[in-house]
């Protein structure tokens, strides 16, 4: 049986969460203010490669997650502040800024094989849902 040994990272920030894995040397996630203070104009959007131990901060002006996924291509979409969704790539090992979705009032996404989309209707009384698929689905 092979075990590995669990390796901790130290960051300089106190309050870290909703991280994710990009691949096996990056990760994204988020840092919080200290909960017990009424200010919540701290949180940003953090960048880390593990090989190179470089954190890269990549947005600072976070007040409000409204949703945040990765993909297996290592794409990032992350909606914030009520803005629209964000997509992110790595690049150069960096994490850029790479357009963003065109889909109005996104109610759900799923970016696990590419991006599938569940878009909601809010003009509509019986706030109908359709799918939207951003790519060609593989048979």
């Amino acid at each position: 049986m092979i075990s590995k040994e669990i390796e901790e990272i130290k960051t300089n920030y106190e309050y870290i969460g909703w991280a994710s894995l990009l691949n096996s040397q990056q990760f994204i996630y988020l840092t919080f203010s200290d909960p017990s203070e009424s200010s919540l104009d701290n949180q940003k959007l953090l960048f880390y490669n593990i090989s190179n131990k470089h954190t890269q901060e990549v947005l600072s002006d976070v007040l409000t997650v409204n949703a945040h996924y990765t993909d297996f291509n290592n794409q990032v979409f992350f909606s914030y502040n009520d803005e629209g969704m964000r997509k992110f790539k790595v690049k150069n090992n960096l994490l850029v800024e790479d357009g963003e979705l065109e889909t109005p009032n996104i109610y759900r996404l799923s970016a696990e094989n590419d991006v599938y989309i569940i878009n909601q209707d809010l003009s509509d009384e019986k706030r109908k849902s359709k799918l939207i698929i951003q790519s060609k689905l593989t048979n």
